[in-house]
């Protein structure tokens, strides 16, 4: 489970949103990859997971969720005895030959942020759906915030957090830490990402990925007297616990990001996100944004130092600043409502109507895969 083993924020959405769905009174049934250990049909939190190979095209169903698949819903099974069929996209884009407007047309759309469904659209002309967000495990903050508390710990306001694929450029972070620490000596950066996981799922498509997470790993090793330090793959009950005692999740990334779980859930620990205006983020990031180009030309031209001035704002920032950006970061983002939104999208499909439906409370501001992507039958 995400709680214990720790996952990435798609999939992490998956196991969180099929759940809500259940507890909404959904027959829910999710169709994935099924860890070595596990059997291929088993339960958990009210959802039924099974295996691939325990699909097949007879099981009738209200509604078939293709998550970040749409080639999937192209297939005449797949559409075979439902009722809808929906695309739920986590990505910016797709390969040619597996999105455009013939697929778009064949299903219902869920998107995790306007600016995902704008770029989608783009290929596509308008589609039916709804942004639905994606959200955090309020529960799962609360208890981790009672736990530090009751455990006696404090938050470190210099200690920074980065709970994201490293090749999302981490080596810009390790680039600027001898600036940082020389600034700010009491600085620490704790990196909390298994290594391994990329490794495993990416190798036979994109080697680059590999020599990029190596050479990192040995730039971490060499920054470790200076407050660096590697702490791999963690349970998310005990990553909320790490950024309730953290200070800021730097994220310089230059990736498109379509929501950006990671720092939705530091925000709602307390830990002040510093981004660049990538993707969605501007859109769906508590915290600091900084605006501007997020190339590598835009980051050597200028972004770089606005990078460092908003990290200076984020290590001064009050307990009570802190406090109503966890609020608001929590308020409008439970996996209960992102379930609502999509029923809601559910409904408006049933009714002919589409999209928009619910917004987020408060409202958000608005300045061919590699490998088999889960699917959800819900009923």
């Amino acid at each position: 489970t995400p709680e214990v083993d720790g996952c990435g924020g798609s999939e992490e959405a998956v196991v969180y949103l099929a759940a809500e769905l259940a507890r909404s009174g959904c027959d829910v049934e999710v169709f994935t990859a099924i860890p070595v250990g596990l059997q291929p049909v088993h339960v958990h939190d009210g959802v039924t997971w099974r295996g691939f190979d325990r699909a097949h095209p007879g099981i009738p169903a209200d509604h078939l969720i293709a998550v970040r698949a749409p080639w999937f819903v192209a297939l005449p099974t797949a559409r075979r005895d439902k009722r809808h069929v929906w695309i739920w996209h986590h990505d910016h884009a797709y390969p040619e030959q597996s999105w455009g407007p013939y697929v778009a047309k064949l299903a219902g759309h869920l998107y995790v942020s306007a600016w995902q469904r704008r770029t989608l659209e783009a290929a596509t002309g308008p589609t039916r759906g709804a942004v639905i967000y994606n959200g955090v495990p309020t529960a799962q903050i609360e208890a981790a915030r009672l736990a530090v508390e009751a455990a006696g710990q404090v938050r470190d306001p210099f200690r920074c957090a980065w709970a994201s694929m490293p090749t999302r450029r981490l080596d810009r972070m390790l680039d600027l830490w001898p600036e940082i620490r020389a600034s700010w000596p009491e600085a620490t950066l704790q990196v909390f990402y298994g290594f391994n996981t990329p490794a495993q799922i990416w190798r036979n498509f994109h080697r680059e990925v590999d020599v990029q997470m190596a050479e990192i790993r040995v730039r971490l090793g060499a920054l470790g007297p200076y407050g660096v330090s590697w702490r791999g793959r963690i349970g998310q009950r005990v990553l909320s616990e790490e950024l309730w005692c953290s200070g800021v999740a730097p994220y310089p990334t230059n990736y498109p990001e379509t929501y950006g779980i990671a720092l939705a859930r530091a925000g709602a620990c307390g830990a002040v996100p510093v981004t660049l205006a990538a993707g969605a983020l501007p859109e769906t990031a508590p915290g600091i944004h900084v605006l501007g180009g997020v190339d590598d030309a835009a980051w050597a031209g200028g972004t770089r130092v606005a990078f460092l001035e908003a990290l200076t704002e984020a290590f001064r920032t009050n307990p009570g600043q802190r406090a109503t950006m966890a609020g608001d970061a929590l308020a409008g983002r439970s996996w209960a409502g992102v379930a609502q939104r999509t029923l809601d999208a559910f409904d408006a499909m049933e009714g002919g109507v589409e999209g928009p439906l619910r917004p987020m409370e408060p409202p958000l501001e608005t300045p061919e895969p590699p490998y088999p992507e889960p699917f959800v039958m819900a009923g």
